[in-house]
């Protein structure tokens, strides 16, 4: 890889974008992503910047911030008005349900074995609002079992886009057409999406989708992307709204109150994670460099291959079979072997996966090559 001036000119050797350790295998995207060497730099240029100098360009901010919308609006195929930055994936999933005049005897429709980042929000900040629960499970009927729960005081609809633990990924249109026969909010946590495929919500119907930036984005933690669908905006109730809220002519008066913004900067209070945000542009900016549809094939092409040779093997796969389901996720047991020796094995290697609910979980990236693959499989073979 070479640089010209800020851009990337990115050659196959992916590896180069990272500062890898060359003695380890790293295959726990799904928990948090590597930093490219580019995001470190900005985030390193911004707080030396910061300690030399103190405040920050006013233009400068702005400028990055418009750069923050600006990529993450081509990502997701939406425009940047529609974007706000987050901390988190909670907290774009807290302002969603925060947002909704909920009345009486209204009900949410919660993914019930999503990971817990919605489940927490639904059950411990609104106990006045009736909640369905509905599992995922294999995904079988997930979309006939979700619509059965759904009903006219029924005003959001919160699901994962990509499961945490299988891998699976819903078709967002199709949740987008069941939102076009009934009227509720569709709220999607994208954290475990986006960044491994192509995500486009310009026709999709999703309200808000939230997705915070530490994992398949490759971006560090204290950052995200929070969609919000611009012509519902005037129908929410403001919330985490701040000074910086609302636009100023200039930052020499702040009296009297301001109107909000008419976008989604209204849900930027102020003073945001600005060395963060540095470094997510710029690995946004990687993103696009590359081509999403590219990074999506080369997950694929190694997800595949990776559920083929487990299954040759006997294990039980909890991934769908089917690639339309498929991300980045592949996640097994073995009938006989406990995954904790099985994973306790891959840590001797220097395999960094993850153990999650009995189940060994590997995730992919596109930088992840077939020799890395064929060496977790020669460390399996060990040990079975």
């Amino acid at each position: 890889m070479r640089r010209a001036g800020k851009e990337y000119v990115v050659s196959q050797n992916y590896r180069a974008l990272f500062e890898f350790n060359p003695e380890i295998i790293y295959l726990n995207h799904a928990s948090t992503g590597m930093l490219p060497r580019k995001s470190a730099e900005a985030m390193k240029e911004y707080i030396e910047a910061l300690a030399s100098a103190g405040e920050p360009s006013m233009d400068g901010l702005m400028a990055m911030q418009q750069s923050f919308r600006d990529q993450s609006a081509r990502l997701l195929d939406v425009q940047p008005p529609e974007i706000a930055f987050i901390r988190n994936t909670t907290d774009g999933l807290s302002l969603a349900l925060h947002s909704i005049d909920w009345k009486p005897g209204d009900n949410m429709v919660v993914q019930e074995d999503a990971f817990p980042a919605s489940l927490y929000v639904a059950a411990y900040c609104f106990p006045q609002v009736e909640k369905r629960y509905v599992p995922l499970k294999n995904g079988d009927d997930f979309y006939e079992r979700l619509n059965q729960k759904i009903d006219d005081r029924t005003r959001a609809v919160v699901v994962d886009y990509v499961h945490f633990l299988s891998g699976y990924r819903l078709d967002l249109m199709q949740l987008g057409e069941l939102k076009h026969q009934k009227n509720f909010y569709l709220i999607v946590d994208g954290i475990q999406g986006l960044g491994a495929v192509q995500v486009s919500l310009k026709n999709s119907n999703v309200d808000f989708f939230s997705a915070g930036g530490v994992k398949w984005l490759n971006a560090p933690a204290g950052t995200g992307i929070f969609y919000l669908r611009q012509e519902i905006l005037h129908e929410l109730i403001p919330f985490h709204v701040g000074w910086a809220s609302a636009e100023y002519e200039n930052l020499n008066s702040f009296y009297p109150v301001r109107p909000l913004y008419s976008d989604s900067r209204r849900f930027q209070a102020a003073n945001e994670n600005f060395i963060g945000m540095n470094g997510l542009v710029e690995s946004l900016k990687m993103v696009h460099e590359i081509g999403t549809e590219k990074i999506e094939n080369n997950i694929m092409s190694i997800t595949e291959k990776a559920i083929l040779m487990l299954k040759e093997k006997g294990f039980i796969l909890l991934t769908s079979d089917q690639r339309i389901n498929h991300a980045g996720i592949v996640t097994f047991k073995h009938p006989k072997i406990a995954s904790q020796k099985i994973f306790e094995h891959l840590q001797k290697r220097r395999i960094v996966c993850s153990l999650r609910e009995g189940y060994i979980r590997l995730a992919f990236h596109f930088y992840n090559t077939d020799e890395e693959l064929q060496q977790v499989f020669s460390c399996i073979k060990e040990i079975l």
